[in-house]
């Protein structure tokens, strides 16, 4: 039976409708559920498995966050244009994310990126949950574009939840772009580690922690280079402002400077007239 939409189920009073067509293309593991439930997806059993794995994973994403990452996702297949670009749908959504985490309160020394994380995390759980190749590939290639940023404005101890994400799509992506894009979250200048075995450049965030070596220490090291500024941002503090404010901020204080000035020029014409009539008398 056909079904212009489907209804996807966040609980007993929680429902969403999405397009049909592009949710079977692009999520075809969905199909079986869909047509054995007259066109429903239950969402919340959704929720719950992701939310039993992350934990298991040492991830602590309570199941609230988990359902509105997941009403996002789903709202990609709301739109009509859905079948032809549901990337670039899916896109603008974790740039949201990204850009709630940099110009809000949120975005602090603790949580990090936490919204984009947490929906990137979700999303990717979701794709290997619904065997979307075609949406795996184009997550991968965001994460790949936004890499560089990531690695360097991300918080250390939340590099862990990126990994996790990643390696969701591992069977849904090629070898070779699962290994470039975990590179990103192990370079050499962000760990105390350094590689053994016969694969000296391999991924260390997929390792047990037995796979970790000590770096050698060599003697007087400390007296023969310069300390070496880390690019880590765990010690950065947060921004106060965005670039908005901080434009506005400033010129404020150009204006109160030039009024500032105004007025030690006033001042000083009488202090000179003063002067000048002094010497009159």
């Amino acid at each position: 039976m056909a079904h212009d939409n489907i209804y996807v189920n966040f609980g007993e009073i929680n429902s969403m409708s999405a397009l049909q067509w592009p949710v079977e293309h692009y999520l075809p593991g969905l199909v079986p559920e869909i047509n054995a439930s007259g066109g429903q997806v239950d969402a919340w059993s959704l929720a719950e498995e992701i939310y039993y794995d992350v934990h298991d994973k040492g991830l602590r994403l309570s199941h609230r966050t988990i359902s509105t990452a997941l009403k996002d996702f789903f709202k990609i297949f709301q739109r009509e244009d859905a079948f032809e670009h549901p990337n670039m749908a899916m896109y603008n959504k974790l740039l949201q994310g990204l850009q709630y985490d940099q110009f809000s309160r949120f975005y602090n020394n603790n949580k990090g990126l936490m919204t984009f994380r947490n929906h990137f995390l979700v999303f990717a759980y979701t794709i290997a949950l619904t065997q979307s190749h075609r949406l795996a590939s184009d997550l991968a290639r965001f994460f790949l574009s936004n890499a560089p940023y990531i690695s360097t404005s991300e918080r250390t101890t939340h590099l862990k939840a990126w990994a996790i994400a990643l390696l969701q799509l591992a069977d849904l992506i090629p070898e070779a772009t699962l290994q470039e894009s975990l590179s990103y979250l192990h370079p050499p200048h962000r760990t105390k580690y350094i590689p053994r075995g016969r694969r000296p450049h391999r991924p260390l965030l997929e390792l047990h922690p037995r796979a970790y070596t000590q770096p050698p220490a060599p003697q007087r090291l400390i007296a023969y280079a310069p300390a070496v500024r880390s690019p880590s941002m765990d010690y950065a503090l947060a921004p106060a402002h965005h670039a908005a404010a901080a434009a506005e901020d400033v010129e404020v204080l150009n204006a109160n400077q030039q009024v500032q000035q105004m007025q030690i020029e006033d001042q000083q014409g009488q202090i000179e007239d003063l002067r000048m009539a002094m010497m009159r008398y």
